[in-house]
């Protein structure tokens, strides 16, 4: 081999290895980093099989989700919850700073190994989130699994996640891997205490028309975070009193920033206002009486 082949062949091998080097490093093969993210988790159907793939327009979109990753304490204690929302990368944005809404309502779950949450008829169709929030970084949507104890709000620093990658009327799951779907029971509050919700009957994505984009749309759309409230945000394990379910309901509901006024403070209130009501008119009723016994004393005099 003369020198001139073997430099163009040098060459050559230094500008594959220079694009090979720019390249971007995609971990699980996704094209961003998220730091908070502790492992994966995956979907089941209803059957207890993983499920990797499938429709933006159904709903429920599978039939739960399982973590690989178990539940760190304190948030593998009592009345332990988890939930699932979705978000929208974007290049250069950071992951907090991602838009999302909620996917699925919280649930309780029996298993703090294996956090998991069932999904119901009430939640939104991943058809509705993309059209909320179309994927903006090569096709990427992000799930995270948030959880969440009565005593604590919900962990926005750690969690699982499950990352797809959506085109025109699919999405199919990229990394993570497989889940065990039988390993523990969850229960979403939504059934014991929404249950018209639950089945459906309030959501219009099971009775309107999906209009399908005729291109995946890969568009930016700008704003901050918008969490999906869909009346309920707690879960309780089956067979819970309703005082339980509200509990748990309770708990959950940090994690839009607002909190339930206990019921009893309310009452209290009441019974203070109809207390003072009453002694002023007393007071009034004594008043008018010691004004009315001047008034006959001065006619005397």
């Amino acid at each position: 081999m003369n020198r001139a082949v073997a430099g163009i062949l040098t060459s050559v091998i230094l500008a594959i290895g220079a694009i090979g080097a720019a390249a971007p490093a995609w971990a699980d093969g996704v094209p961003y980093t998220d730091p908070a993210k502790t492992g994966y988790f995956g979907f089941c159907d209803a059957h207890g099989r993983n499920v990797t793939s499938g429709s933006l327009d159904t709903v429920p979109f599978v039939a739960s989700a399982v973590s690989s990753v178990a539940a760190p304490p304190p948030y593998d204690g009592k009345g332990r919850v988890a939930f699932v929302d979705v978000y929208q990368p974007r290049q250069g944005v950071t992951p907090p700073e991602w838009s999302g809404e909620e996917l699925i309502s919280a649930a309780t779950y029996s298993n703090p190994a294996h956090p998991m949450t069932v999904t119901t008829k009430g939640d939104i169709s991943l058809r509705q989130f993309v059209q909320d929030y179309p994927p903006a970084w090569h096709g990427f949507i992000q799930l995270r699994m948030y959880l969440k104890t009565p005593d604590l709000p919900f962990d926005s620093l750690h969690y699982a996640t499950a990352d797809l990658q959506v085109d025109q009327n699919s999405w199919h799951v990229v990394g993570g891997g497989s889940v065990p779907c039988g390993a523990g029971q969850a229960q979403s509050i939504a059934s014991v205490l929404a249950p018209a919700a639950a089945k459906g009957r309030l959501n219009p994505a099971l009775h309107t028309p999906v209009a399908h984009p005729s291109s995946p749309t890969h568009a930016s759309a700008g704003g901050s975070r918008s969490v999906r409230s869909s009346g309920s945000t707690g879960s309780a394990p089956a067979g819970a009193s309703r005082s339980q379910a509200q509990a748990a309901a309770q708990a959950a509901s940090s994690r839009s920033g607002t909190s339930s006024f206990p019921t009893g403070y309310a009452v209290l209130g009441g019974v203070i206002a109809v207390l003072a009501a009453a002694l002023l008119y007393t007071r009034r009723r004594e008043l008018i009486s010691l004004l009315g016994r001047r008034s006959k004393a001065g006619d005397g005099d």
